[in-house]
Order: structure tokens, then C-alpha cells, then sequence
């Protein structure tokens, strides 16, 4: 692994979704919001001083709408889009597969979803994981599963990003957004905590981002996690 410094992290929620911008040697950017976030993207791009196509890449923790709805606009041949292989399917065709309510509220949240974007294939496939050395950032892209087939996650010295594998607080994370709580839609949310327990234990982040709501002290919300885990 190369000796890159994380310098910095910024999350932006964009609409329904949060992004991340992670910055070592190049910037990188971490999920892009939904299709219709795009102009309040490049807004928060623009704030911190950088350009699209100054990113080192785009990196997709899934292929939903909310998550990589704006990747079409960002691909070009000098910025890499990377997704996990077994989402490719779903961002080719432009449309969220079917969600999986874990519960009443999940199911109320459900009828407010756009399940339509733009499509794209991405520049990269990843089946397992992949350094992050070669896009100027300290780390590495590892495709997981759970709350998709391809869903992945960006492990970076102290911060680990888990995408929809857990959601923070409530009302898309407005409230209480360090909150643990299990994702909305998962065929499997049991496995889905399981996991991110997992990865906390073998990554050892102070800070946990999350798609919606976060970020997560790993401190304060191990236990939490834990007991909805059934640990």
C-alpha cells in the first residue's frame, strides 16, 4: 500500500443521499447523489476549490438511484468511475431493481422513490477490492454485497465509508443522524450489521460515513450496532 496521507473528509447530502469527498493526493469522490443533485454537486465542488475533472475518481458503494443517479455526468476518460461487478446490471439499465422493506416506515419511504437515472456503464468493475494508490488516496475499494450483489465499501486510514449497509438517525438522517439504525431496504438487514461489525473489527475506523444520516462515532455507536446485530 502506498504511503499517501488521508488529508481530509467532507459529506454532503445531496437530496435524499449523502456524498463523500475523501482528499489525499487527489480529491475523490465517493457516491454522487441522485440524478436531479447534479447542479447542488457541483455547487459543493465548486465550494471546496475543486473541479469535476480534477478527481482522481468516483467511487459507487451501489448502483441505486439515490447513490449513483449522477455518475452519468461525471465519467470522462481522465475520471474513473469504479462500481462494484455485480451492480453493472442495474446502472446499465438506469433503474433500481426491486427494494426490500424492513419495515412500515420503509415501506412509506418506499413510495417516494424515483427508481429511474441516467444510465452509464462505469470505466471500472471491481469483483473483489482494489487499492486506492492509483487515484492519490491511502486505501482500498472492497466489494462486500449485502444490500446489493456489488455493494461495496472505501476503507481509508480512520474512515470507513459502508454506503446503505446501516442508515443514521431519522428522516433520511436529519434527525439524530449518529444514530445506528438498520438500512430501509435490505433482503437481509441481519447481514448487512453483521457485516459492518466485521469491518469495524478488522479496519479499526474512529468514524463510520454512511449513505444516509451519519457519521457514526464507532466509540459511541459499537454498542448499538451490536444489539441490533443481535450480538
Amino acid at each position: 500500500m502506498s504511503q499517501l496521507a488521508h488529508t481530509g473528509t467532507f459529506t454532503w447530502k445531496l437530496k435524499v443521499a449523502n456524498a463523500h469527498l475523501l482528499t489525499g493526493r487527489r480529491p475523490v469522490l465517493i457516491d454522487t447523489g441522485p440524478a436531479n443533485a447534479r447542479a447542488l454537486l457541483a455547487q459543493r465542488l465548486a465550494r471546496a476549490g475543486i473541479a469535476p475533472g480534477e478527481l482522481g475518481a468516483v467511487l459507487l458503494t451501489h448502483g441505486h438511484a439515490d447513490h449513483a443517479g449522477g455518475a452519468a455526468a461525471l465519467i470522462t476518460p481522465d475520471v474513473p468511475v469504479v462500481l462494484g461487478a455485480s451492480d453493472r446490471l442495474i446502472t446499465e439499465r438506469g433503474h433500481n431493481p426491486e427494494l426490500v422493506p424492513t419495515g412500515p416506515g420503509a415501506r412509506l419511504v418506499k413510495r417516494f422513490i424515483d427508481p429511474e437515472f441516467p444510465p452509464f456503464t462505469a470505466s471500472v468493475h471491481v469483483a473483489d477490492r482494489m487499492p486506492l494508490d492509483q487515484f492519490g488516496l491511502e486505501g482500498e475499494y472492497r466489494v462486500v454485497g449485502g444490500h446489493t450483489a456489488g455493494s461495496a465499501v472505501v476503507a481509508t486510514p480512520g474512515v470507513l465509508v459502508v454506503g446503505d449497509l446501516i442508515r443514521g438517525g431519522f428522516a433520511g438522517g436529519s434527525i439524530a443522524p449518529g444514530f445506528a439504525q438498520k438500512h430501509y431496504f435490505s433482503d437481509d438487514p441481519q447481514r448487512d450489521l453483521g457485516l459492518v461489525i466485521d469491518l469495524i473489527d478488522e479496519y479499526r475506523p474512529t468514524r463510520v460515513l454512511l449513505g444516509h444520516g451519519g457519521p457514526l462515532d464507532v466509540s459511541a455507536a459499537r454498542h448499538r450496532i451490536d444489539k441490533l446485530a443481535g450480538r
